[in-house]
């Protein structure tokens, strides 16, 4: 949906959302064997049926390795683009575009685009937005993005520990906090932030509390001077680099292959630093990382292949 409504924004159009899921056992089937299958794809989804009834779309776009076979054999039945987000594990030639996180594995070719991070919907107007209640707290303000455990991610307690002594540092130091939890956040660990900005002053947020209000993410991404990321997520990561502020992120346990690879290419792009030890709050205003542009070359992607279907330039 992000890279739909990037593109919307710069093309215009209308964005019509679907979703689909295939039945129970043909789900399981490998990508390959369902695209060899053709409309078993569609056939096998009561929801993708629907769609055959619409008017041909000029773009069709699918997320995730379930909806990949579906969207092959859609775009075959209409003719239409088709754009693949995330490796949908079948040949690139079912797809005028795959677009895959570079942490993923897989090269680059003519249908298939290697991203930095994840996309997203964090755009100039998102960010511009502003909260009245980031807005009282003193300047400079750091955001502050923490995730939580995973599958692919630890979460030490000695190192959110640390990390916690870090933010109340930056604090007395002047600095206004704006912290944003997320689901994954331990319920100790939200409420040790939640102390300790009780008592240093900043601002916190993770929505369990009816008094939490509303969801200030990108006010508090768009106002921040530099932002802190846990390193358990592409997400959060790939938004505050595409910002264009300073980024740091915070190791809190063990990455699984793929994230460490991940933050390997964010870090060797520039577009995020490792968070110092006891930081400064100078260092962390004056530092600087390279936006991530993996949106915009995206959109430049999919335009490309529009004009060319369309005849224009």
């Amino acid at each position: 949906m992000g890279l739909a409504s990037a593109i919307k924004a710069r093309l215009g159009g209308e964005i019509e959302r679907q979703h689909v899921s295939l039945r129970k056992g043909l789900a399981w089937l490998p990508p390959q064997v369902m695209a060899r299958a053709g409309s078993l794809a569609i056939w096998s989804s009561v929801e993708a049926r629907t769609l055959l009834a619409l008017a041909k779309p000029d773009l069709l776009i699918g997320a995730g390795r379930r909806s990949a076979p579906v969207n092959a054999a859609l775009r075959a039945h209409w003719g239409c683009i088709g754009v693949q987000w995330l490796d949908p594990k079948m040949p690139a030639r079912c797809f005028d575009l795959v677009l895959a996180p570079a942490h993923d594995g897989g090269g680059q070719s003519a249908r298939r685009m290697l991203t930095t991070g994840s996309l997203h919907h964090l755009t100039p107007a998102a960010m511009a937005a502003t909260d009245p209640r980031l807005a009282a707290l003193p300047e400079p303000r750091i955001g502050v993005l923490i995730g939580g455990p995973s599958r692919s991610a630890g979460f030490e307690q000695a190192a959110f520990a640390r990390l916690t002594e870090d933010l109340a540092g930056l604090a007395r130091q002047g600095a206004g906090l704006m912290v944003s939890a997320s689901r994954r956040t331990p319920e100790p660990a939200r409420q040790r932030l939640r102390a300790i900005l009780k008592e240093q002053g900043g601002f916190y947020w993770d929505g369990s509390q009816p008094e939490d209000g509303a969801n200030p993410y990108f006010a508090l991404i768009g106002m921040a001077r530099a932002l802190v990321v846990t390193a358990d997520s592409v997400n959060m990561a790939s938004e505050a680099a595409a910002s264009g502020k300073p980024v740091f992120i915070a190791r809190l346990g063990p990455l699984s292959a793929k994230l460490e690879r991940f933050q390997q290419v964010l870090q060797q792009g520039a577009h995020a630093l490792a968070l110092p030890e006891r930081p400064a709050l100078a260092g962390l205003l004056e530092a600087q990382t390279q936006r991530l542009d993996d949106m915009e070359r995206a959109v430049d992607r999919v335009s490309a292949l529009l004009a060319a279907r369309n005849g224009y330039d």
